[in-house]
């Protein structure tokens, strides 16, 4: 970043010595950028200068799309195709921006990230890769990359002064394969197979790979997504965002093909493969299958209960050493064998029932006892 301290330099100055000034003045800044101000020893700087910045980017890997302006770009999580997108730099703004936002709590998510202020152009305009990739498994993980991709190209010439027109034109769209040609005519046809074509591979394996412990597995689905890239200038692809369900509504003559052929190589992958896994699976090839992940066995407790029937315990009485069987049950305190006395006390029903029974009892006995003295005094030999 440039830096315009105050200080007092004479505004006529046209050589800036960076070895003693600290910094420069607004007008050295404005002269040095209009090409009137020069550097003396310049190329003695070089090496120093490389240096710094390689040390910048081993701590900040994304200088190289920084550039000059400090632009973000905000977006709402839960959109797509360029809806409320806004581009912004100052935080301020964007802190003022999230804090007015009215939606319910579940969709109130921001995604913030740096504009690339310094993105590889193709006839001074700007563009962004659609790529496609299908993840069948996530447990092992299994990535397939589609071979074939396409350019989505902005409606003017590229500005960091104009960002107001987020719209593509219905047909500024280009095949994969066209834009190699591009690079061919421009002496970098090499560029697409070693440094393109692997970069976007690695960014969306290395992507997958964080997301898979946040995605619940379920066996036999799968699930199609779209990759959007945008290239550097010096053609490093960064990946802007991964788009779930991806829209494959013909717009263009170039996605009339494409889509098409994608869902039908989707279909030979989860289809076909299923039961011939040598069939032909089109323009998808295997990029990441992951060992799987042997599930650890459960901790807890079962989930399930389960248990016996429980009768209810007999009470064990102790035989009684003490009982008359001549006197009245009510009468009588219970002796035990071990000495302790046990009252007989009943509940009231059985009280009552206990003395009935009792009386019958004691009638039964006096009535025999008189029949029995009856008999004996007719058989008194001294009686007769």
């Amino acid at each position: 970043m440039l830096c315009a301290c105050p200080l007092p330099f004479p505004r006529a100055a046209t050589c800036w010595h960076l070895g003693t000034a600290l910094g420069a003045s607004r007008a050295f800044w404005i002269l040095l950028c209009s090409g009137e101000a020069f550097i003396s020893n310049s190329r003695n700087y070089f090496s120093r200068c490389q240096a710094l910045l390689n040390k910048i980017t081993s701590v900040n890997p994304q200088t190289e799309i920084d550039g000059l302006r400090n632009i973000w770009i905000v977006k709402p999580a839960a959109k797509s195709r360029g809806r409320d997108i806004v581009c912004m730099n100052h935080v301020e703004e964007i802190l003022e921006l999230v804090a007015t936002d009215q939606a319910p709590a579940k969709h109130h998510k921001w995604v913030v990230q740096k504009y690339i202020e310094t993105p590889l152009l193709v006839y001074d305009t700007k563009f962004d890769i659609r790529q496609w990739f299908l993840v069948t498994d996530w447990n092992p993980l299994t990535i397939w990359f589609y071979k074939e991709s396409y350019l989505r190209f902005s409606t003017q010439r590229f500005s960091l002064h104009n960002l107001d027109s987020p719209l593509l034109p219905g047909h500024n769209m280009w095949a994969s394969t066209r834009f190699q040609e591009y690079l061919q005519r421009r002496g970098r046809g090499a560029v697409w197979g070693s440094v393109i074509y692997p970069s976007m591979k690695r960014a969306i394996t290395n992507t997958m790979k964080v997301a898979q412990d946040h995605v619940a597995p379920r066996k036999n689905s799968f699930e199609l997504y779209g990759a959007d890239f945008i290239l550097g200038r010096d053609f490093k692809p960064w990946l802007i965002e991964i788009n779930s369900s991806p829209t494959m509504h013909a717009s263009t003559p170039v996605t009339a093909q494409l889509c098409a052929q994608v869902q039908e190589d989707t279909i030979k992958v989860v289809v076909d493969r299923k039961v011939d896994r040598n069939c032909d699976v089109g323009n998808f090839e295997l990029l990441w299958r992951q060992p799987a992940v042997e599930l650890p066995p459960f901790p807890g407790s079962d989930l399930f209960v389960e248990g016996v029937g429980v009768g209810k315990a007999k009470k064990q009485m102790l035989p009684i050493s003490n009982f008359d069987f001549a006197s009245p049950l009510l009468d009588q305190d219970l002796k035990l064998k071990d000495e302790k006395v046990l009252p007989c006390t009943l509940p009231v029903p059985l009280k009552r029932l206990a003395e009935r029974s009792a009386k019958r009892l004691d009638n039964k006995a006096l009535s025999s006892a008189l029949a029995k003295a009856e008999s004996d005094e007719r058989l008194d030999p001294n009686l007769l």
